[in-house]
C-alpha cells in the first residue's frame, strides 16, 4: 500500500522543507545555511566529553556496553554495503572494536538527545503561544520555568508562533519560533523571538535571525498546498531567549557586534556556499549514475 502524500504544510511542519511558490522546488532550510558558515565548536566539545566520560568509567561496564552494541549491530537491516559491514561487525568483530563503534555513537545519541530537550521545550512554547496548556516532563521544568518567568517579566504577546517563511529571491525557508509584542521604554515593539536551550553562538545567532528577518511568512490553500508568500509583521529587533534549568534566561541583541546589513550578506554568502556545494554533488552522482548507466534523475532537496 503506497504511503499517503505529504502536503506542503506537513512538509513545512513535520520536516523542515519548504517550498516558496506552488510547485516549486524545496528550499535550504535556514539553519543548513548557518551550519556552513560557523564552525562545530560545540559538537567536537561534546565528543571530547564523551571521549573523557568514556576513559573515566570503571572496565567492568565494557563488557555491558560491548553486549549491547553487538546486539545493535546484528539487528541492522539491508544489503547495502554499509549494512553488511555493521552486521559482520557484531559477528566476529572483537569485544575491543565492537566497544569502539559505541564510543564513536555516543557523541552522537548525547548530542541528539541535547536536540530532543529543546524541540520539547520550544513545543511547550508554541502551545502557550497559541493559549493552550502544555504537559511539562520533569527534565523540562527548570527550562518551562524560566520560559514562563521570560514572559511574564515582558508581558510578551504573541503575534505568529512557528509559522513557515520563506525567501523567494535567495531561495530559502525556514520557521522562527515567534514574532511577540512587548513594550520598549513605554512604546509597543514588535520582535522576532527564538528560544535556546544550549550555549549561547552569538555568530550563530546572527545570521538565523537575519535569515528569518528578510521572509516572508508561507500561505496554503485547504488542501495544503503553497499559495504564495505574505510580508511578516514590521519588526522592531530580535531576541535571542537563552533558558537555563535553574529557572532563569538571559537575553541577547543578535545584532549587538555585527550590523544587521552585515549579517545579512554573510548569511547569503553562506548560501551561495551551501547551494553551489549541493549542486557539485549533484554532479558527482549524476556522472556516476552516467558510467553506471543509471538514471540520472534527482529529487527536490
Amino acid at each position: 500500500m503506497a504511503k499517503p502524500k505529504l502536503t506542503d504544510r506537513q512538509w513545512a511542519l513535520e520536516r523542515h522543507r519548504y517550498r516558496a511558490e506552488p510547485g516549486g522546488p524545496f528550499l535550504p532550510s535556514v539553519t543548513s545555511v548557518v551550519d556552513v558558515a560557523t564552525d562545530k565548536g560545540g559538537m567536537i566539545y561534546a565528543a571530547s566529553e564523551v571521549t573523557a566520560r568514556l576513559l573515566l568509567t570503571p572496565p567492568r561496564t565494557f563488557k555491558a556496553w560491548a553486549t549491547e552494541e553487538r546486539e545493535r549491530l546484528l539487528a541492522t537491516r539491508g544489503g547495502t554495503e554499509w549494512a553488511i559491514a555493521k552486521r559482520e561487525l557484531g559477528r566476529t568483530g572483537s569485544d575491543l572494536d565492537v566497544l569502539v563503534s559505541w564510543a564513536r555513537r555516543q557523541h552522537d545519541v548525547q548530542w541528539k538527545m541535547k536536540a530532543d530537550r529543546g524541540t520539547r521545550v520550544h513545543e511547550v512554547a508554541a502551545l502557550w503561544a497559541a493559549g493552550r496548556e502544555a504537559e511539562v516532563e520533569g527534565d523540562l521544568q527548570g527550562y518551562v520555568d524560566a520560559l514562563e518567568a521570560f514572559r511574564r517579566d515582558h508581558r510578551m504577546t504573541t503575534l505568529l508562533s512557528e509559522i513557515p517563511v520563506a525567501n523567494l529571491e535567495f531561495g530559502y525557508g525556514g520557521r522562527p519560533d515567534e514574532i511577540a509584542r512587548t513594550e520598549v521604554a513605554g512604546h509597543p515593539a514588535t520582535f522576532l523571538v527564538d528560544y535556546k536551550t544550549g550555549g549561547h553562538y552569538p555568530f550563530d545567532l546572527a545570521l538565523q535571525m537575519v535569515g528569518y528577518w528578510h521572509a516572508e511568512q508561507i500561505l496554503w490553500d485547504l488542501d495544503g498546498a503553497v499559495m504564495g508568500l505574505k510580508p511578516l509583521p514590521y519588526l522592531d529587533g530580535a531576541i535571542g531567549v537563552y533558558l537555563h534549568d535553574d529557572g532563569t534566561y538571559d537575553l541577547h541583541n543578535p545584532f549587538e557586534h555585527i550590523p544587521l546589513e552585515v549579517a545579512r550578506e554573510a548569511f547569503y554568502s553562506a548560501l551561495n556556499v551551501l547551494n553551489t556545494r549541493r549542486e557539485h554533488e549533484k554532479a558527482i552522482k549524476a556522472a556516476a549514475k552516467a558510467g553506471a548507466g543509471g538514471d540520472t534523475d534527482d529529487d527536490d532537496d
